[in-house]
């Protein structure tokens, strides 16, 4: 998922002439599109699978023309430097780089926002009616979750770097978690109004922030300040922090601080609802399945461990369950959950935690444990241990379920990822 433009037209208008000269005559695209941004490259795509001799030069043009009418040169100028700014990005090359990671925002510096912000003001004052102004404002609504994006990573990263040791950096904290949710509460609503109203887009709104917010430093600095409360602090402290972080999601409550503390080692959980008991436990995830006819992926209502709703896996020939959180070289992890299944002897389950760095190249090897053949009907516990290696920024927790046969069912609830603290 992308919440800045992304646009590579000449790579896409290139790549796909050379794959009809070396012979593909089938072509698939898991788009997504936002369509402030991805007007052209749909239009593009659609007229080079019809003839990919298509003088795309002038149909840029056209599009320009009929789009936009005189905002056409604005919109280009727009559309041209969001192009630049991704096809110049630091190597190396890879495949959909920075999807579904936030990383995605470095990409743009303040000076950009403003020079694009600026094309699509003149773009507005440049329109002639009222068709052109609608199709400049599609554009700018997509921008404006850009800039809200942006915005709201920057403060991440400068949130990342508080402590609290004292009075006076326990206010600040509070200050800054004040700010910081405030704004993703602008852009979650900013993303929600922009992509529609009806439930299957509000779902789809979620979906593209899901990963912005999960990897959040929220869940640390809360314990951060909780930790030195119980040491420092009074119940008044406690309540007030609980006030601040509970507007974020998957914060129901602070009560279990008290208890979540170890006697001999400190951590966090930063996961949200890995038991799958609320409703909107999965916009915090993932989902990718190449089905079986008949296969289905659901937080289903029995057959829990714990509470009264677990994840179930029917039938998939392959499928996995992920999430993409922050880290930092030398943080201890530790990712369990249980498993049980009704299951032939072929199916593989498989936890996985794996390493990225901020451009999102794979560091070092992955850590996997697995359910054991023949574990079936009873709970079974799986555990991946690792430290963060030097430059990573990022761990993906995965399960994966593969070489399902019809008929076959796998239950996974428990999920859990703490970090402990150096």
């Amino acid at each position: 998922m992308y919440l800045v433009p992304r646009l590579a037209h000449g790579a896409l208008i290139e790549s796909i002439r050379y794959m009809h000269q070396e012979g593909l005559r089938a072509y698939f695209s898991q788009m997504n599109p936002i369509w402030g941004f991805d007007t052209w490259k749909s239009y593009a795509m659609l007229n080079l699978l019809w003839d990919t001799d298509m003088d795309m030069t002038q149909e840029w043009q056209k599009f320009l023309h009929h789009m936009y009418g005189p905002a056409a040169p604005h919109m280009a100028d727009f559309y041209m430097r969001c192009e630049q700014i991704w096809m110049s990005q630091p190597p190396p090359a890879q495949w959909i780089k920075y999807y579904i990671n936030a990383h995605q925002a470095v990409l743009f510096t303040g000076d950009d926002l403003a020079a694009l912000r600026q094309y699509l003001q003149l773009a507005r004052k440049a329109a002639a009616d009222q068709r052109h102004s609608a199709a400049v404002a599609i554009t700018e609504e997509a921008f404006t979750i850009t800039e809200a994006f942006w915005t709201f990573m920057h403060n991440r990263w400068d949130l990342e770097a508080l402590h609290v040791n004292n009075r006076t950096e326990f206010e600040t904290l509070l200050t800054e978690l004040q700010e910081h949710i405030a704004l993703k509460v602008t852009l979650d609503e900013l993303t929600k109004a922009t992509i529609g109203g009806n439930e299957l887009d509000l779902n789809a709104a979620m979906h593209r922030t899901h990963w912005v917010f999960n990897a959040s430093p929220v869940p640390k600095l809360a314990y951060r300040a909780a930790h030195w409360i119980r040491q420092h602090g009074t119940p008044n402290d406690l309540k007030r922090l609980q006030q601040t972080v509970t507007r974020w999601p998957g914060f129901t409550s602070l009560n279990t601080l008290t208890t979540t503390w170890s006697k001999t080692e400190e951590f966090f959980e930063t996961l949200a609802d890995g038991s799958f008991e609320h409703e909107n436990s999965l916009q915090f995830w993932q989902q990718i399945m190449v089905p079986w006819e008949g296969a289905s992926t659901a937080v289903v209502d029995y057959t829990a461990r714990t509470g009264n709703r677990s994840y179930v896996v029917r039938q998939a020939g392959y499928h996995y369950l992920t999430t993409v959180l922050n880290v930092a070289p030398g943080h201890e992890l530790t990712a369990s959950l249980y498993v049980k299944g009704q299951v032939s002897p072929n199916p593989e389950v498989i936890l996985e935690l794996s390493w990225y760095d901020a451009h999102w190249r794979p560091i070092g090897r992955a850590s996997r444990d697995r359910m054991p053949p023949g574990a079936g009907q009873d709970w079974h516990p799986l555990l991946v241990a690792d430290v963060a290696p030097s430059e990573a920024t990022q761990v993906r927790i995965k399960l994966i379920v593969r070489r399902m046969l019809p008929g076959d069912v796998i239950y996974a609830d428990d999920f859990s990822l703490r970090v402990y603290l150096p």
